[in-house]
């Protein structure tokens, strides 16, 4: 067999936040990637088709729902990396659901049918391998908090349910759903799983467009909290905010393809940082000295970090990246992408 065929990979979502960054370090690696993009011939995936090595990217169109679309993606492909989900949060914070049907329609089928789809398709064109991208989500929205957060915890169905006709909280089912059904299905079709569940991430963008990433933080300068932080307006809420690199999730995609001893979990979760000290580094970037200094808002109690144990991902081989640099890194592409 052709060596570039042998390490073909598929992935889906290529062109979202994380999927780009995957796509760029399998092609680092001199990898052959078969994306999907909801519009390959789109100048704005310029910049990923240019990544070094690109010649090794070719993208095809492909919808969660319409399993015809998926043969095209799977082709000689030997392992898949499935990013592709739905992530509603708009600049303003807000989801767009209008209701609560919508949001239903529009978040958890796509996640949880399209994974069943997906997997079957996987199967059936001999794929043996799969890295799920799921979520922290998947992990600790319960009730009461663990006494440490790590991979041995799952986000409570019954809590995920009775919260659900929030738009956050179809999200969070979503995830804890679409993660279950990909463990039953890989053991009924004899797939090696493994799976990848960031919390918030954050970092630089590799297509010149925003992200949710990018739209919380322009939130933050803008004095307006963030989504599941609201303050008082012109101020910052007084809150630990949690979150990983882009490049660190990138790193363990890969990493848990590439080693045969990757299996189950890993719990990408890196920082914990108060809003106030996010905020004054990205003032400090040159785009934004020109917001003023907020006090936080002392309404609000701080509540202490749940202790987390990420020693998993670092046996893996992932390099935590330190908070300052994925701060000053997400302040470049703000300023690059967005006229904060």
């Amino acid at each position: 067999m052709d060596t570039c065929v042998e390490k073909c990979v598929a992935v889906t979502g290529a062109s979202s936040f994380i999927g780009s960054h995957v796509v760029r370090e399998l092609l680092s690696k001199n990898y052959l990637v078969r994306g999907t993009a909801r519009d390959p011939s789109s100048p704005k995936l310029e910049s990923l088709k240019s990544l070094p090595n690109g010649k090794n990217l070719s993208l095809v169109k492909a919808d969660m729902l319409q399993p015809q679309t998926f043969p095209s993606l799977l082709q000689n492909a030997n392992a898949l990396i499935h990013v592709a989900t739905p992530v509603f949060i708009g600049p303003d914070g807000k989801y767009p659901f209008s209701s609560f049907e919508e949001g239903l329609e529009q978040q958890l089928k796509p996640a949880v049918e399209g994974t069943r789809a997906l997997l079957h398709a996987a199967a059936e064109a001999g794929i043996k391998k799969v890295i799920l991208t799921s979520s922290v989500s998947a992990i600790s929205v319960v009730p009461t908090d663990p006494e440490v957060l790590d991979e041995r915890c799952w986000s409570d169905e019954e809590y995920c349910r009775k919260i659900q006709r929030s738009n956050e909280g179809i999200y969070n089912l979503s995830k804890l759903l679409q993660e279950r059904l990909a463990w039953e299905l890989a053991e009924s079709l004899q797939i090696k799983l493994v799976s990848i569940n960031p919390t918030y991430v954050l970092g630089p963008v590799v297509l010149p467009s925003s992200c949710d990433s990018l739209s919380m933080l322009s939130m933050l300068l803008r004095g307006h909290g963030l989504p599941k932080h609201r303050c008082k307006e012109g101020m910052i809420p007084n809150h630990y905010h949690r979150f990983v690199d882009v490049r660190e999730v990138a790193e363990a995609h890969v990493l848990a393809l590439e080693r045969e001893d990757a299996e189950g979990r890993y719990m990408l979760f890196s920082h914990y940082v108060h809003c106030a000290d996010i905020y004054r580094l990205l003032c400090e970037h040159e785009a934004f000295r020109k917001f003023p200094e907020r006090q936080t808002d002392s309404n609000q109690a701080l509540r202490q970090p749940i202790p987390f144990d990420n020693s998993k991902v670092r046996k893996l081989g992932v390099r935590e990246i330190p908070w300052q640099d994925t701060i000053r890194a997400t302040a470049n592409s703000l300023a690059d992408t967005s006229s904060v």
